[in-house]
């Protein structure tokens, strides 16, 4: 787990790293130039926040300590961050981190126990 924590770390100072790139060309860019890269900038930001997200549901933090306030229509996605995590984890730990899991992750404060979630995904608890 420590490994997957490591390459999420290392990933999201990447995309800092290029965040910082695309931000210094905006500034010398000027017309429809500029709007691609302020676009290429926002998709990065949008990566980079489910990797961020990845990061926090590994290390055990609660979705709701990482993002106390989120704007309608711009909830995270449940499919995104769980692609971030299978990228990162070993095949052994793959299993564990199911997309119900996540999304159950994101629902609720407390991070929720991997059979918790199972048994709620057999008793039609979480859709």
């Amino acid at each position: 787990m420590k490994e997957a924590i490591l390459k999420l770390k290392q990933e999201i100072k990447k995309c800092a790293a290029e965040g910082s790139r695309i931000g210094a060309k905006i500034r010398q860019s000027k017309g429809l130039d500029r709007y691609q890269l302020w676009n290429a900038k926002r998709s990065l930001g949008d990566g980079t926040r489910c990797i961020l997200l990845a990061y926090a549901c590994l290390q055990g933090r609660s979705y709701l300590t990482v993002e106390k306030k989120v704007r309608s229509g711009n909830e995270p996605s449940a499919t995104h961050i769980h692609n971030a995590l299978l990228e990162t984890i070993e095949d052994a730990q793959k299993p564990e981190w199911t997309r119900e899991y996540i999304k159950a992750w994101l629902d609720i404060n407390p991070l929720p126990d991997v059979a918790e979630v199972q048994t709620g995904i057999q008793e039609g608890a979480i859709a």
